[in-house]
């Protein structure tokens, strides 16, 4: 499903640690989706980020504490980073620090530090950074040109729900359809036609 950010924090200005956990989940049904699809090119990654459009938010365990949902402007493939910061303000409660994991080409990006007064979270502050500064995710090295970030490589094989292939119907030699499903909801049907490929001659 690609690496999840796992961090501890004290946000209720006493007793134990919170607990906060990233998630990348769709917008319809909340069901939490496959980061990257292994062996798929950077520039399919992007598209698929855009088309399923995730929503980004950070779960506490602690009582009273609101879910940190993130506005992403855009395809994401969810966080590059999630730290805690320490009490920067003097309040008795940690800050936390999140950078996006932007789908682009772009090295640059924002680093932002989010507090919680005990009622909600608000922006303390943000600082531009690019995204070579960044230590790499399990399972996904990123790779960057002159000017931007050119390719990612997958290492940890991932499971994306849009590839699963449910049923393959035959229509006529050479063509079928392919039906795959998210969870309770059908995809359209792919209609796959196949070529003779050409042997190459010793």
């Amino acid at each position: 499903m690609g690496h999840r950010f796992k961090i501890t924090a004290l946000l209720t200005g006493g007793g134990p640690p919170d607990t906060l956990v990233e998630h990348l989940a769709s917008r319809r049904g909340h069901v939490e989706l496959a980061k990257y699809v292994a062996d798929l090119c950077y520039d399919s990654l992007v598209s698929r980020a855009y088309r399923l459009d995730p929503e980004i938010f950070v779960s506490c365990t602690g009582d009273g504490v609101d879910t940190l949902f993130i506005r992403t402007g855009g395809g994401t493939f969810g966080l590059a980073l999630l730290m805690n910061e320490g009490d920067l303000d003097g309040d008795g409660r940690d800050e936390i620090g999140y950078v996006l994991d932007h789908a682009d080409w772009s090295n640059t990006n924002t680093y932002i530090v989010m507090s919680f007064d005990g009622y909600e979270w608000t922006e303390l502050f943000r600082f531009a950074i690019w995204d070579w500064q960044l230590s790499e995710l399990p399972g996904a090295d990123r790779e960057f040109g002159l000017i931007g970030q050119t390719d990612r490589v997958i290492y940890a094989a991932a499971v994306d729900s849009v590839a699963v292939v449910d049923l393959v119907l035959p229509v006529k030699p050479g063509v079928v359809n392919v039906v795959g499903n998210i969870g309770d909801a059908t995809l359209d049907t792919l209609r796959v036609t196949f070529t003779r490929s050409l042997e190459l001659k010793r």
